[in-house]
């Protein structure tokens, strides 16, 4: 299930982004928090972010990994 936060309870969060992703370019970022993964806009953070539980964030990104152009 996915949850929206505010963006004040992404405070203290590390926030990355691919580095497949170039500085101007729209992009997503994503920080690991207590048991689930955020995800916000790169271009506009002061949006609301996205929260997904740890477990439903493996189930997305796995078959990621395989894609060409991906390491791991």
């Amino acid at each position: 299930m996915t949850h929206r936060r505010s963006r004040s309870a992404s405070t203290g969060l590390r926030w990355r982004k691919s580095s497949y992703s170039r500085v101007e370019s729209t992009c997503v970022e994503i920080a690991q928090s207590d048991g689930c993964f955020c995800v916000r806009d790169s271009t506009h953070t002061e949006l609301e972010i996205l929260s997904f539980p740890t477990g439903e964030w493996h189930s997305f990104v796995k078959p990621l990994s395989g894609m060409p152009g991906t390491t791991g």
